[in-house]
């Protein structure tokens, strides 16, 4: 009875053995790329009270971005689309923030900006360019995506962005400044419906990393913002970059009815997203959220590659980043398909 009772408490032991391993062995991989990150950061010179360019000062977070630079100490030069837009910059009510027309479809207007800056430095450092221009587009499967609108959201999210670095980039490697790129999460977690977005972000992302080794030589640090939500405004008045023919919209009532009824997409960004306040609400903690993140990556002596910010509804975006990193493709598709 007494050997049949030790054999039986044995039989439980092992398999307790084995779930300490196997929780021991994961939390070691969750680890290890934290580890890694720390061990092979880099330290970078900082100006704490230099002048930074934001590239957009008209959305939420480029508002919340300049407000948040200034209250840090630095002097900043607020992007505004034409001169009229000015006083969305004057507004704020602060000597310390300056307007600059910067229209990324204009190359003549980034030209200007540079010329601008670099003329009124008045000896103080340029800090950093950080890129707040950012745009949506339609809900929409790929299959009915229209390619110009297509075309128009990878000219803003991703060549107009590199046109502006391009022209900023011999201010930023005379002043050692910092570059930090508005990205997003869905870069690396791409949903149904948001594919053209979540492209044109992933593409952003491989400029950035290749910008960032490129630069290396010259001890340049280059950041991404990977909010979890944001809802830009869109260019050229609110005009939807994804407006849908008749013929798309039949299409995807027809085949994908079910992405949009069991309303993944939307679901998958924000529970609040389909009401005004709801909306209105997310968006403004995205906005601070990423503000106090821009700080980090302006400021701090050991900027990270890349800042997750935000919630996916109660999910920080920080536990959504490792799920998109340590969840092998087939087990994203079990979740968003």
């Amino acid at each position: 009875m007494v050997s049949g009772g030790v054999g039986s408490k044995e039989k439980t032991v092992k398999p307790l053995g084995w779930i300490w391993f196997t929780g021991i062995m994961l939390g070691i991989a969750a680890c290890l790329p934290y580890v890694v990150e720390f061990m092979c950061s880099k330290a970078y010179a900082t100006h704490r009270h230099g002048v930074v360019l934001v590239t957009d000062a008209t959305s939420p977070v480029g508002k919340a971005t300049c407000l948040a630079l200034m209250e840090d100490g630095y002097a900043v030069y607020g992007g505004v689309r034409s001169a009229s837009d000015e006083r969305v910059v004057t507004e704020l009510g602060s000597r310390k923030l300056l307007p600059v027309v910067l229209d990324m479809q204009n190359p003549g207007t980034v030209g200007a900006a540079v010329a601008k800056v670099k003329s009124e430095l008045q000896g103080r450092p340029f800090t950093a360019l950080v890129n707040t221009i950012d745009a949506g587009g339609a809900i929409s499967p790929i299959e009915s995506q229209d390619l110009s609108s297509l075309k128009r959201l990878f000219d803003i999210n991703t060549f107009g962005t590199l046109a502006v670095v391009q022209a900023f980039l011999p201010l930023i490697r005379e002043h050692g400044s910092r570059l930090v790129l508005m990205s997003s999460l869905c870069a690396h977690l791409t949903s149904p419906l948001f594919g053209g977005l979540c492209a044109s972000k992933a593409a952003l992302e491989s400029l950035a990393d290749a910008l960032r080794r490129e630069l290396a030589h010259y001890r340049i640090s280059v950041s991404s913002i990977e909010p979890a939500v944001a809802f830009p405004e869109m260019p050229e008045g609110g005009k939807d970059i994804g407006a849908k023919s008749a013929a798309a919209v039949d299409l995807d009532s027809k085949v994908y009815a079910h992405l949009f009824a069991e309303d993944k997409a939307r679901a998958l960004v924000s529970p609040s997203a389909n009401g005004g306040e709801g909306r209105r609400s997310a968006t403004a903690a995205v906005a601070e959220a990423v503000a106090q993140v821009v700080i980090h990556a302006v400021s701090s002596t050991h900027p990270k590659l890349r800042y997750p910010a935000g919630y996916i509804g109660h999910l920080p975006a920080s536990v959504a980043a490792f799920i998109s990193w340590g969840l092998p493709g087939r087990m994203q598709d079990l979740l968003l398909a």
